[in-house]
Parts: structure tokens; C-alpha cells; sequence
């Protein structure tokens, strides 16, 4: 929920601070740590077994993720093509034409949550301009299937052999956590490691999935022993537990900024990066977005009219970056919503918004749960049914869920198909993810007119 201040809160640029501790960063080389293998596998899954307490859960050759403490149950695949299987699909149970839902392979126990996605952009270009996904598997409990046993953190090409994997056992005496991402020019991932006290942020390019180099910052720097972060070229936008919200990392000295806008702080909400800077929303009145730049200062780029606010937003990669947002009336409901298009701009000054079109939300969370790609938007209005639209000209298709299922994430669309996360759905509306799901589109139903 937005934090409502005035919205005549200042953005103007100023110079920012230094936090004290920058000095305790430290540039990493690539390191390799000491190799982990057992060939066996198990449960009816070629890349993983129940977890035991020497770690053999894992086939293949993995390494203990370097720099962390000796209580970081962390690993890396050294080989994932080889190591972890890749997606697999089978027809979607009601036969219906064009539709496909992932096999889950890797564990028996799909009594429980399997899969996750944790970035607001789950897809993105990588070599030759092919399609990468990152996702999160859930290995399920027997006596509790909604807490994961382990996870597993992977990148593959949509459909191919994974290019990295990291293994997470959630055991007891794990005093690490990690976080991963993708950006315009590679893989990142983050370690907490509590017995250090550090905080490690690496980071691969495409041409070079497995080779990773990065910064390592002392827990006082990084303000609450955070993980989870947004890089771009030069700086990591990272989230802090403190009442601040962010910090900006340079990602070869390490050295630590606080934003701020005379001498203003803002939290921020689902940041997407740029060289030069990150948009996100700002979590003040109207939620406006900004662009916050790497030396910590800001510049509005758009807010919503009187009695409006911007209530989902997304960034069309394939296309120049387009932007594409969701202006709506109130919070949780957001009703009345209307989808907007702008070239890329990082100020006010550079925006040129038309509209699209309106449309349908029963959710209430109007463009909340939105993606772009390839010059069309994928929006979930409701936990059965999301829309396809199409940019230049407004038209939309709508996709429904087949029965006793139901969708929670948007994660890919082109030309040819559509890719949204999902799974069971109760009665209640609750979906428990089971994995993803991908629909042709040739095979959706007769097109929706603007309105």
C-alpha cells in the first residue's frame, strides 16, 4: 500500500551523501570453490534428492558459492546444461488446442507449490536477441507442502538447457540467503552471509554464463544485511530493511550512496534499470514514476492526473524500451483502469503519452500484474483470465484459464505465444503455483476492440 504524503514532494536534484563504511568494500575476482558431486539422483528427478545433512541432495558438480561463511549452505551448478533438466512440457489436460503445461519432473511430491518467479521481469534477451527465463523451483515437504524442503534458482533459454543454477537448502544451520536476476547484459545473484557479515553481489555476462566477478560490502554498509537488488551497468539499486528503503552500490568500488532529493528520501516500488539510472514508482501520493539516477538524485517522469494514480507499469525491451502504463481510480480496488504507451523518456519533458485503451479488471489490481514485449502488453485482470494487447492500435485478446486452474503471473509475450505462470485454484481464488503454462497465439479466441 502507497504511503500517502503531499504530492508536492520535491524532486529536484541535489547531491547525495556517502555513507560511512564505503571503504570496507572489496573488489572479488572470479573464484572457484571446492567441487561437490554425487552421481545419484532421486523421487523420480535427475537433478535433485531429498536433503541430508552432508548435502548429496545434487548430481552433478556443484561449488560452494565463494566468499560466503562456512555456515552458507549455498551452491552453483558448474555445468547446469549437463547437471539440472531443462523445462518440460506435456499438453494442457483439457485438450485445448495451442496449450502446453510444464511437466513437473524434478520432484513426486506436486502436492504443494513448485514454482516461483521473483522479478518483475522474468524474461529477458540474451545472446543473438533469444529469450532467458529465471525462475525458482520448490521442492515440496512431505508433511508440510507449502514450505519448500529446497529451491533451486535457474536460467535457461525458453526452451533449452539451463545456462545457471543455484542451489538453496533451506536447513537449519544455512545462515545465508541469496537473491538472482537478470538485466540487458547478463546474470547477477547476491549472497548474505551472516557469519561474514557481508553482503556479495556477482554478476556473468551472457557470453559468459559461468564466469562471475562482483563487489563484496560490509554489513553496516549495506544496511540490513539485504540481498535483494536491481543492477544496471554501473550500479546496484538494492532494498534495505531500514525505513529508508534503498541504497545505490557501485559495482566496482563498492562504494555506498543514499538517494536523495534535497535532503528528501523516498521508498520505492518495482524499479527497473537503465544505463544511467532506474525508474521505479515512488511510494508518495498518486504514485508517480521517477527516475533516480546513479548518483543518487531524481527526476519525475510521469504522474497520473487529480484523483488518478499509476497503478502498474512495465517496459517493453524488445521495442526501444517503450513504456506502458496503467492509470486507475483508488487502491485495493483500483477501478476504471485506462493502459497507456509512451516512448522511453527518463523526464517528464521526454514523455509522450497516448492512450491505448480501457478495459475490464475484476481484480482490482489494474495493471498490477502486467508485462511488455514485442509491442504488446500481457495484463492478469482477474485469476482466470488475462489479456493480450496489442499496442499500436488498442486490440486485446483474452485468455481463461481452464477449469480448477488459474494464473498469478505474467512472464512472456511475442508473436507467436504467450507464457503465464499458474496453477491449482481453490475456491476461495487462492492459485498455488505449479509451474507455467503457454498458450499460442493463434489459438486465442476473437479479438476485443479498443475502448
Amino acid at each position: 500500500m502507497a504511503v500517502a504524503v503531499p504530492a508536492a514532494a520535491c524532486f529536484a536534484c541535489s547531491d547525495s551523501n556517502q555513507v560511512p563504511g564505503a571503504a570496507d568494500a572489496q573488489v572479488d575476482a572470479k573464484e572457484d570453490g571446492q567441487s561437490l558431486r554425487d552421481g545419484g539422483g532421486g523421487e523420480g528427478r535427475s537433478d535433485a534428492r531429498s536433503l541430508d545433512a552432508d548435502r548429496s541432495w545434487l548430481s552433478g558438480e556443484w561449488d560452494p558459492v565463494p566468499g560466503a561463511g562456512a555456515d552458507c549452505d549455498l551452491l552453483l551448478a558448474r555445468d547446469p546444461a549437463r547437471d539440472v533438466t531443462p523445462i518440460q512440457w506435456k499438453a494442457c489436460a483439457s485438450g485445448r488446442p495451442g496449450c502446453m503445461v510444464q511437466d513437473i519432473d524434478f520432484t513426486s511430491r506436486v502436492n504443494g507449490a513448485t514454482l516461483a518467479i521473483t522479478n518483475r521481469e522474468p524474461v529477458r534477451l540474451g545472446p543473438l536477441g533469444k529469450p532467458y527465463v529465471l525462475f525458482r523451483r520448490w521442492y515440496p515437504r512431505d508433511k508440510d507442502p507449502q514450505a519448500p524442503e529446497h529451491v533451486m534458482t535457474i536460467v535457461q533459454p525458453m526452451d533449452g538447457a539451463p545456462v545457471f543454477a543455484l542451489a538453496h537448502p533451506l536447513s537449519a544451520g544455512n545462515a545465508c540467503s541469496s537473491y538472482a536476476g537478470l538485466d540487458v547484459g547478463g546474470i547477477s545473484y547476491s549472497v548474505v552471509s551472516s557469519s561474514n557479515k557481508t553482503v556479495t553481489y556477482r554478476r556473468a555476462e551472457w557470453s559468459a554464463p559461468s564466469s562471475f566477478s562482483g563487489v563484496t560490502v560490509s554489513d553496516a554498509t549495506a544496511l540490513g544485511r539485504q540481498s535483494v537488488y536491481v543492477p544496471n551497468p554501473t550500479s546496484l539499486l538494492v532494498f534495505t530493511v531500514n525505513t529508508d528503503g534503498s541504497i545505490l552500490v557501485d559495482r566496482t568500488t563498492g562504494a555506498v550512496t543514499m538517494p536523495r532529493d534535497n535532503g528528501l528520501r523516498f521508498v520505492f516500488d518495482d524499479p527497473r534499470e537503465f544505463p544511467g539510472g532506474f525508474l521505479s514508482r515512488a511510494f508518495i501520493a498518486d504514485l508517480p514514476i521517477i527516475f533516480q539516477r546513479n548518483d543518487g538524485t531524481f527526476a519525475p517522469v510521469l504522474t497520473a492526473p487529480a484523483g488518478r494514480n499509476v497503478s502498474g507499469w512495465a517496459v517493453d525491451r524488445p521495442q526501444s524500451n517503450t513504456l506502458s502504463w496503467v492509470e486507475a481510480t483508488g487502491l485495493a480496488p483500483s477501478t476504471n483502469p485506462v493502459l497507456y504507451t509512451s516512448p522511453f523518456a527518463t523526464s517528464a519533458a521526454g514523455l509522450a503519452p497516448r492512450r491505448v485503451t480501457a478495459f475490464d479488471d475484476p481484480s482490482g489490481t489494474a495493471g498490477g500484474r502486467m508485462i511488455a514485449a514485442n509491442g504488446v502488453v500481457l495484463n492478469i485482470v482477474d485469476s482466470t483470465r488475462a489479456l493480450v494487447t496489442r499496442l499500436s492500435d488498442g486490440v486485446s485478446w483474452a485468455i481463461d484459464a481452464d477449469a480448477g486452474t488459474g494464473f498469478t503471473e505474467p512472464v512472456w509475450v511475442d508473436d507467436s505465444e504467450v507464457w503465464l505462470l499458474g496453477g491449482l485454484r481453490y475456491a476461495n481464488g487462492v492459485v498455488e503455483v505449479r509451474g507455467f503454462v503457454r498458450y499460442a497465439r493463434a489459438s486465442l479466441g476473437p479479438a476485443i476492440p479498443p475502448t
